[in-house]
């Protein structure tokens, strides 16, 4: 509270140089972010059990083929190879199966039950070695022109919590590296490490609602709550169809191919539903969890309280594997009211000027409820709003001034499409709505994520009084952002905070307390296609085995040279948004890669107490992964303690 006050009491009446020097004032300069990081290093040596490195398929001291097969039957058979999603196009046998991975490249849905997919392709590249898919018509390339890359090569397709136990138990006789994924949606790579073994939790796929549902280890006679159990792999539309069913809502994500209890929630997890609701990690009810120390164990208000808080915001794949995860259920709503506007400018100024209108305009409605999403392209601004039992009396009260202004702006600034309609259901909001930012990825009615292009993003948490003292230098920063040669002509704005995800304490759960002080949820992306990809990959791939290649020089050596180009101006142009808002931070799941401080930027003052719940449950650092809690202790490859 303090510190809220003296944001208040110190709040900018204008001019970039005030407002920072006012976030300062307010506790929040770099030197002070920078002494709590070095107090941090310097009690590492404390933190770090694990002396040596992991091994991985590379290496000698890998598991040989007796070890494997001795694994599988501890494992009921559920040990899998694994192989990138294109490399049946380099094989003269896998016609059929290149033309599926062709048809399906882009479905969010199939790459999703492909085990050695990523959402987006470049992670499951390390360095230059990669399997990219061939341009249709291309004739079969050579075999070693398909690397296995960053994409593990054995996992372990779970069916059960007894199999993620004998994974965590042989990854530890054998100290090898590990990572978990359920879908693969993943923006930084943290669910694919070179020559690992994965578990795979994207089968686990149970749902069970209950009226009255009490957390293990609470007083059983205690008043219950509408809740919905759900394995680690059920994803998002698969949970809105069914709670639909039931006349239930619940917080989860705009993507339907994410999953409802993997990295998502346990990154925090924003939602439509957030400004009514909260994010999904304040919905969290429990989670049933394996610990590193493969003891199965169940996280709620009750019991493992510190680890609970942690699983709620402090990211996955870092505190154990999550094979269950309870969420709070709420009444579906009468209706579900949605705007959508869609605006172009004649050129750049006037572009600016329109951006100056709407961040006038997000202010009132983050206060009056609404929430949404908004796109910038070229010199084009594509408005996506909703708010729950409403009226289009509300729509007009709220967007009324704005509009009479775009229409007093008609020779520079014109409506070109959009309206405003009432939903009987939030389902048929979210079919319609994902039909409406992924038209080309519509099978059988349903529209699923566009997906399989390779990307890197950047981002930034606006705010909300930082774009009421200084929304102008905001938007002007954002056309900036948009106009630079560094994205791919595109900004997606999240404006779903505010409301009851505001109402939240910073420290109730592990979330990065900035999105409780947050307006926008600002991602710019650079992205290309696998032809790019494919065109360098007779030169780049040259050594297609991964014990044959040398480490890059990179501070990653999973970053090759011409992606790392992308990131590092992706992070040069995210500086002035930076800068304007000095005190905030970056949304873990959707973050740059080169984050600086990201620490403090992804978690803030809730990293010390992170890093502490790590150190007790996972001592030596059998998971890790990329700007994770505890990360800082080991090598750029992540294989490696830093200090040995």
């Amino acid at each position: 509270m303090a510190r809220e006050n003296a944001l208040n009491r110190s709040k900018p009446k204008g001019g970039r140089k005030k407002m920072i020097l006012a976030w300062n004032e307010a506790m929040c300069d770099r030197s002070t972010r920078k002494s709590l990081l070095l107090a941090l290093f310097l009690l590492l040596p404390a933190a770090i059990a694990a002396t040596r490195c992991r091994c991985t398929a590379d290496q000698s001291c890998f598991p040989n083929a007796k070890h494997w097969e001795r694994f599988n039957l501890t494992v009921g058979g559920a040990l899998i190879q694994v192989r990138p999603p294109a490399s049946p196009c380099y094989d003269a046998d896998g016609t059929a199966q290149c033309a599926t991975a062709r048809a399906n490249w882009h479905d969010s849905a199939w790459r999703s039950t492909q085990v050695g997919a990523a959402e987006h392709p470049n992670w499951e590249a390390y360095g230059t070695q990669s399997c990219p898919l061939p341009p249709n018509g291309t004739a079969l390339p050579s075999a070693s022109s398909c690397s296995q890359g960053s994409v593990p090569v054995l996992a372990v397709n779970v069916s059960s919590i007894s199999q993620v136990q004998a994974a965590i138990h042989f990854a530890r006789q054998h100290f090898l590296r590990i990572v978990v994924k359920s879908t693969g949606h993943d923006y930084l790579g943290r669910s694919f490490a070179r020559g690992s073994l994965s578990i795979w939790t994207h089968n686990l796929k149970s749902i069970q609602f209950s009226e009255e549902f009490v957390e293990e280890g609470c007083d059983p006679h205690s008043s219950g709550a509408s809740a919905v159990e759900v394995g680690a792999g059920v994803q998002w539309r698969e949970l809105y169809t069914a709670a639909h069913a039931q006349g239930k809502l619940v917080v989860g994500a705009l993507s339907s191919s994410v999953a409802t209890g993997g990295g998502y929630v346990q990154g925090g997890g924003h939602s439509p539903l957030s400004a009514a609701y909260g994010l999904a990690a304040d919905n969290s009810l429990q989670f049933t969890i394996v610990t590193p120390d493969g003891t199965v164990r169940y996280a709620n208000r009750c019991v493992n309280r510190d680890l609970f808080w942690a699983l709620r915001g402090g990211g996955g794949g870092t505190f154990g594997v999550v094979t269950a995860a309870v969420h709070r259920t709420f009444p579906a709503p009468s209706n579900i009211l949605s705007a959508v506007h869609v605006l172009a400018a004649s050129g750049v100024g006037s572009y600016r000027q329109l951006m100056g209108q709407f961040t006038q305009l997000s202010a009132a409605l983050y206060r009056q409820g609404w929430a949404g999403y908004f796109v910038m392209g070229g010199t084009s601004l594509t408005l996506r709003y909703h708010a729950l039992t409403q009226t289009t009396a509300f729509h007009d009260h709220s967007f009324g001034s704005f509009l009479e202004w775009i229409a007093r702006h008609n020779a520079t600034v014109r409506a070109v499409g959009g309206g405003v309609r009432s939903y009987p259901s939030f389902l048929e909001w979210y079919n319609d709505t994902m039909c409406s930012f992924y038209p080309s990825a519509t099978g059988g009615g349903i529209c699923n994520d566009d997906l399989g292009t390779n990307r890197v993003l950047i981002s930034r948490l606006v705010p909300a009084n930082a774009i009421e003292s200084s929304g102008g230098e905001i938007s002007d920063a954002l056309v900036t952002l948009l106009q630079s040669n560094a994205t791919s002509n595109a900004i997606l704005g999240v404006a779903v905070s505010g409301g009851a995800a505001a109402a939240v304490a910073g420290d109730a759960v592990a979330v990065n307390p900035a999105w409780r002080q947050a307006l926008w949820h600002i991602t710019a992306e650079s992205s290309w296609d696998e032809s790019s990809l494919f065109a360098s990959s007779s030169t780049s791939n040259s050594s297609s085995s991964p014990s044959s290649s040398s480490p890059s020089s990179l501070d990653s050596p999973a970053i090759g040279a011409s992606i790392r180009e992308r990131m590092d101006r992706l992070t040069a142009a995210n500086a002035q948004l930076r800068d304007l808002t000095p005190c905030s931070g970056a949304y873990f799941n959707e973050a740059d890669y080169n984050e600086p401080d990201w620490q403090q930027s992804l978690f803030g003052n809730n990293y010390q107490r992170l890093l502490t719940v790590k150190t007790q449950v996972d001592p030596r650092g059998l998971l890790v992964c990329w700007h994770c809690v505890g990360s800082e202790h080991w090598s750029t490859d992540l294989n490696c303690p830093a200090l040995s």
